[in-house]
């Protein structure tokens, strides 16, 4: 099944202007920050990020956010899945993304 092209349009414009690149991965569109894998539009509508582990709890107490799993089994710390009805909102949506460039200028910063 090919990634939300509506999604992947939208983060697309939230990045605009920043050092940011596409890759078919996860089984949709990813996006990469400074080389870092920040966000995805995942097959099924949701996106798929990776934030700061130490922000994650936080994070995850949003409304429909979770921890991220692939093929069954729990990602690394940082990783979240935000499902579609959680995207919907563009202020939303760019408060997603903005954690996940937080953490990829972070982690380009550190390399």
């Amino acid at each position: 099944m090919p990634f939300d092209a509506n999604l992947a349009e939208r983060i697309r414009q939230r990045l605009a202007g920043l050092d940011a690149r596409e890759v078919a991965m996860f089984g949709g569109r990813s996006f990469m920050v400074h080389d870092q894998l920040a966000v995805c539009a995942a097959s099924d509508g949701s996106l798929l990020l990776r934030c700061a582990p130490d922000e994650a709890d936080r994070l995850v107490r949003r409304q429909g956010a979770r921890p991220a799993e692939m093929r069954g089994k729990a990602m690394s710390p940082g990783w979240l899945r935000v499902d579609v009805d959680a995207v919907v909102d563009d202020v939303v949506l760019h408060d997603w993304i903005d954690a996940a460039v937080a953490h990829a200028d972070q982690r380009a910063q550190t390399r």
